[in-house]
């Protein structure tokens, strides 16, 4: 960690996580995790963004806190955890980069650990030494890019269970869709004029466009 202290240039750096990976999980003399140091530095001269980010997500790669083989709970130091909960632009990418399948990458790191993408559940509830789920603790950065793995589309989270509707041909899930926080029973109350607790068809087609619904389609 002597390395880090002093702010060694990304060669030194590099070469003594290489060597030593285990030193990646072990926590420096602050407190803080390697990965912290990194994801918290900011860009300069010695240390341009892409050299941050690829010593975040080599450190991340090193110290996932479930198997890529097979997604089975691993020791770990909590670098998953303390990663995903900072907003910077290296944290973020550090979790993509970890998450993206490797087929699907541009560059030439042979001994980078990708791929945990297909993971992603365990991944999004395992618990840190607190008790919290890696969802919960995640910033509203880290969140989008788990998102896109977790959820379908990217965006709605399915209702595991019977479905709610079925033919020979198709079947149709109940989903939450997690873009769209809108509160539509404050929308229908403000649009409930008369406040018996109904929208006559003048009240809902003043809000028809406002929560997704076409007029012409449904008011003919």
């Amino acid at each position: 960690h002597i390395a880090i202290d002093r702010i060694e240039s990304v060669d030194v750096t590099s070469v003594i996580f290489y060597a030593y990976p285990q030193a990646g999980k072990e926590k420096m003399k602050d407190g803080r995790l390697p990965i912290e140091v990194f994801v918290e530095r900011k860009v300069s001269e010695d240390w341009p963004q892409e050299y941050l980010t690829g010593m975040a997500k080599l450190l991340l790669g090193n110290d996932m806190p479930v198997s890529i083989e097979d997604g089975t709970p691993v020791e770990h130091s909590g670098s998953w955890h303390a990663c995903i909960s900072y907003s910077t632009e290296t944290a973020t990418d550090a979790v993509r980069e970890v998450l993206l399948d490797p087929e699907k990458r541009d560059d030439d790191w042979e001994d980078f650990r990708g791929g945990f993408g297909k993971h992603i559940h365990a991944l999004a509830e395992v618990h840190d030494a607190k008790g919290r789920t890696a969802l919960g603790l995640a910033s509203k950065e880290s969140r989008e890019v788990i998102h896109k793995y977790l959820l379908f589309c990217g965006r709605y989270k399915l209702q595991i269970g019977p479905p709610e509707y079925r033919t020979a041909t198709s079947v149709v899930l109940r989903a939450q869709d997690l873009a769209e926080q809108v509160d539509y029973g404050v929308i229908f109350d403000k649009a409930d004029n008369d406040g018996n607790g109904k929208l006559d068809r003048k009240e809902l087609s003043s809000i028809a466009s406002s929560i997704g619904f076409d007029p012409d389609l449904f008011f003919k």
